[in-house]
């Protein structure tokens, strides 16, 4: 509609602006662009549970024990890739995994709909009864973190965690089971088994 506009391309998905369409862009990625481009991933974007994200929390072997479940898979989204299902069905064969989402739904708790004005408070509450949560991104790709892994860490969940397989430049390595540090998912539940049946873990 315009001459000569500037252009600022704007993603909250897993997509590298083409600086050749553009001139400026907002996204994901780690880029050094000067001001041409700015790194802001969208769980930014939600200032109150950003908010809680920064703030010092302890978590105590009393918060673990008050847990009334083991692990918890909340997605709509059929279409990531296979690894966020295949992991899944893994850990699955350990213990209960509870899915309440539209995908691979396995439980008739309610989180509220997809689309409501509370929905993802209601989220939230259901998550924050669980020790573990399954933090999957979409797609992996460097610098891609959503509101998966902000939301895990909130609710005081152990998030099990892929998708940006730098992720210890934003978040603490010792904070999360990073499955990017492992050679295989099976090492992956290994590892998730024995922090499950050790409390000092």
């Amino acid at each position: 509609k315009y001459k000569n506009p500037v252009k600022i391309y704007y993603t909250g998905e897993n997509l590298i602006p083409d600086f050749n369409l553009c001139d400026y862009g907002i996204g994901f990625s780690y880029l050094d662009l000067g001001d041409r481009y700015l790194r802001y991933p969208n769980f930014a974007l939600i200032p109150d549970q950003f908010g809680k994200l920064l703030k010092h929390k302890s978590f105590t072997i009393e918060d673990i024990q008050k847990k009334e479940f083991f692990c918890n898979f909340i997605y709509s989204n059929s279409q990531a890739d296979p690894a966020r299902d295949q992991f899944f069905h893994l850990l699955s064969n350990y213990k209960e995994v509870m899915s309440p989402g539209k995908h691979l739904n396995n439980t008739s708790m309610d989180i509220g709909g997809r689309f409501t004005e509370d929905w993802m408070y209601t989220k939230l509450e259901f998550q924050s009864k669980f020790k573990f949560s399954i933090a999957f991104e979409n797609s992996s790709s460097p610098g891609y973190t959503t509101e998966k892994l902000m939301h895990s860490y909130i609710t005081n969940t152990i998030p099990i965690y892929w998708g940006n397989p730098e992720v210890a430049k934003d978040f603490n390595p010792n904070s999360l089971i990073n499955c990017h540090e492992f050679k295989t998912f099976d090492e992956v539940v290994e590892r998730v088994k024995e922090i499950d049946q050790n409390d000092e873990l």
